[in-house]
């Protein structure tokens, strides 16, 4: 109802999961545009690419990828030492640390990061075969086999990361045992990498 009481012209969704049923819903208040294939999982490219066609703006997208990718060289260029790492997206919960949540290889943060030459660690690659959301769950027993380089880390504060690394199971992922840990923890960072767009990745 609050959307349709904005009167748009067109409704982009590519970066979404929204279902049938809203895209129907949707689609009765103007052309809607949904993701291509998984909910969450589109990338800033496809999403550029997307809009850019539907606006009939597609030489614009493709300058604005350009510039977005110059930035994105510019930057690796400084940090060889990325290239060929292993990592993995996790999200610890404070209140229940018996599983953590990964992020699949059809996340689009998880491609993103991919695409700055990381490569998903083993276990989430294994665990992205089976399922088709852009997260799952693993059981604290099992997360020593979550072999990354590096983890980037959801958690609530520094005094939660610390809870992590003290806890008897979780403190046994490789990353976190070794201190290879990116904490995730203030709000604005955490959403523009939640949701990499051509606006949020140069930032």
């Amino acid at each position: 109802e609050g959307i349709a009481t904005a009167a748009p012209d067109l409704i982009l969704g590519t970066y979404s999961g929204i279902t049938q049923e809203d895209y129907d819903k949707l689609s009765k208040v103007a052309p809607t545009v949904a993701y291509p294939e998984v909910a969450w999982g589109t990338s800033w490219r496809d999403q550029l690419t997307t809009a850019g066609k539907v606006l009939g703006k597609e030489s614009e997208a493709a300058q604005v990828t350009k510039d977005v990718e110059a930035k994105l060289a510019s930057a690796l260029d400084g940090a060889p030492e990325l290239e060929g790492k292993t990592f993995a997206y996790l999200a610890f919960n404070s209140a229940d640390p018996s599983s953590v949540t990964y992020y699949t290889t059809s996340d689009a943060r998880v491609a993103f990061v991919e695409s700055l030459g990381l490569k998903s660690a083993p276990k989430i690659a294994e665990l992205s075969t089976s399922n088709d959301e852009f997260f799952g769950t693993i059981s604290a027993e099992l997360v020593d086999e979550i072999d990354a380089d590096v983890v980037l880390a959801y958690v609530d504060s520094k005094e939660h990361l610390d809870a992590v690394k003290a806890d008897k199971l979780l403190g046994k992922i490789p990353a976190i045992a070794s201190g290879a840990v990116v904490a995730l923890d203030d709000p604005t960072f955490i959403l523009s990498t939640s949701a990499p767009s051509p606006l949020s990745v140069p930032w």
